[in-house]
């Protein structure tokens, strides 16, 4: 073998196995910083390693030290603390608001992680985004959480109703209300965006913003993230604007199509798309 290919290994040196003390005391430094880490971001780092819960991070720490001789390590107080209940977080809904991200603790990043694992298939875009996350090991961050335990306590509120009960809750910034917006097409600094609801699951409304291919001139709607709370009810297009829109750029700001017909191009939107603007 041709040692002098192998990095950090010197021709002719004799290799030395490291003694037990030695890695048992490496073994004990590296648990050490894990329970750090737990413990200023559990969420974060149970997905960073891959464990599903507290309880198969304290397995593998046990199994790392049966290896190298030593005795388990005692077993942390919070693997066996409870993270919050649906029932509790039902209770921001009674509120009067829902849950802000002044609200979020990490307990709560870690129930959004396990809820998002458990769906097998949303189809709301914002939880799509969220499930690739974690199941590419990125965490979510407080806002994040929020989004979908928000998503979690409208889905449990419709399927199985529960009376309030009383929780502490931090209270935090009131969010823009997004009930006063309804579907439709809306003009917010120089873009468009088309608000619609979610047709399965929570119900909420989303925002997606009109982007034309330059090179075809044909348009797409790509999902925003946040941009719900940014729009006014005021700047909900009317039917003026939008063909205003269409004779300047080509293309419907309502379905994104491109304008071809010669009626269509002259009024600036289709027959269709104007019925639903009128």
């Amino acid at each position: 073998m041709d040692t002098t290919r192998v990095t950090g290994v010197i021709p002719g040196a004799r290799f030395t196995k490291p003694s037990l003390d030695s890695r048992q005391e490496s073994v004990r430094a590296l648990w050490d910083r894990i329970a750090n880490e737990i413990e200023n971001d559990r969420a974060g780092t149970l997905a960073d390693y891959g464990w599903s819960s507290l309880d198969e991070w304290y397995r593998a720490w046990c199994e790392s030290y049966a290896r190298v001789k030593l005795d388990p390590p005692a077993r942390p107080a919070i693997v066996d603390e409870a993270p919050p209940r649906m029932v509790e977080l039902v209770d921001v809904v009674a509120l009067g608001r829902k849950l802000e991200v002044g609200d979020v603790t990490p307990a709560h990043v870690a129930l959004a992680t396990e809820w998002l694992a458990a769906q097998t298939n949303p189809d709301f875009a914002f939880l799509i985004d969220m499930k690739v996350n974690v199941a590419t090991g990125r965490k979510l961050t407080p806002g994040q959480a929020k989004g979908v335990l928000n998503c979690a306590i409208a889905d449990a509120s419709r399927r199985a109703p529960v009376a309030p009960v009383v929780a502490p809750v931090t209270p935090g910034p009131v969010a823009a209300p997004v009930a006063t917006l309804v579907e439709g097409v809306y003009l917010h600094d120089g873009l468009v965006y088309k608000v619609q609801a979610a047709v399965h699951g929570s119900g909420h409304l989303y925002a997606k913003r009109l982007v034309v291919d330059e090179a075809g001139g044909k348009g797409r709607f790509e999902y925003i993230k946040g941009m719900i709370r940014q729009l006014q009810p005021e700047e909900k297009m009317s039917l003026e604007q939008a063909r205003e829109y269409g004779a300047l750029y080509g293309v419907c700001c309502v379905c994104g199509a491109v304008l071809t017909d010669e009626r269509s191009i002259e009024r600036g939107i289709g027959p269709i798309c104007e019925g639903r603007l009128d």
